[in-house]
């Protein structure tokens, strides 16, 4: 994160916008990563930083409930000055769609959770549509809210230039492993072949459950999202 130091966990508003920062770093990590996800590189092309930086100062202002005490504190008092309760309605499917994405940015502590909590982003962004999105955020009530939050806490320059030189980032990626002979290959060797098997048809629930353990997530994160999805 360069000079702005995203994983402090100091108190009061330094607290609340390390907070912010990971959810929007973890942001520049998903577009840096998914580079031919159509979704996120329009949403790289046509939504500014300064916007995504309130969208996020207004995910964790709405997260304090689930922090502990100390930390729910520190969020309430840094933005007690915006009234954030008058879109809660209108955005709340986002942060339940979003909410392993925030858990894992607010756990982060390097930049390669940061990576990790971009995935869960890439897939929620997915889920639920950038047009659906967009649509949600254009609203009057929403705009005004999230132009105070920018009012209150600008996007430092430091963060805003740490997201830029994320996102346009080429992935590294490891070279991949020298090819290994299938099992399938050792039997042809032996005069042995296996017929041939269609692979396993998933419905959507599966489809989810092995996309969310793809991007690292845990058996009681997956069954958490996978409830909030049943309950809408």
């Amino acid at each position: 994160m360069n000079s702005f130091n995203g994983f402090s966990r100091g108190t009061g508003v330094e607290f609340a916008l390390s907070f912010a920062a990971r959810l929007l770093m973890s942001i520049a990590n998903a577009i840096s990563i998914n580079q031919s996800a159509s979704d996120l590189q329009e949403l790289a092309r046509t939504v500014q930083p300064k916007e995504l930086w309130a969208m996020c100062l207004l995910l964790v202002a709405w997260w304090s409930d689930q922090l502990p005490q100390p930390e729910a504190q520190a969020v309430d008092e840094a933005f007690k000055a915006v009234d954030t309760s008058v879109v809660r309605s209108g955005l709340s499917m986002i942060r339940d769609k979003l909410a392993l994405f925030i858990r894992s940015a607010y756990a982060a502590q390097d930049d390669l959770a940061l990576a990790r909590a971009g995935g869960g982003f890439t897939y929620f962004i997915g889920d639920l549509g950038l047009r659906r999105i967009q649509s949600v955020l254009s609203s009057d009530s929403v705009r005004t809210v999230l132009a105070r939050l920018l009012q209150l806490y600008p996007l430092d320059s430091d963060l805003e230039r740490s997201f830029s030189l994320t996102a346009q980032a080429q992935p590294v990626t490891a070279p991949p492993p020298p090819p290994r002979p299938s099992r399938g290959d050792s039997f042809d060797r032996f005069g042995l072949r296996l017929p041939p098997t269609e692979p396993p048809q998933l419905n959507q629930r599966e489809r989810t459950i092995a996309t969310l353990h793809g991007l690292g997530y845990t058996e009681s994160e997956i069954d958490e999202f996978l409830t909030r999805q049943s309950q809408g």
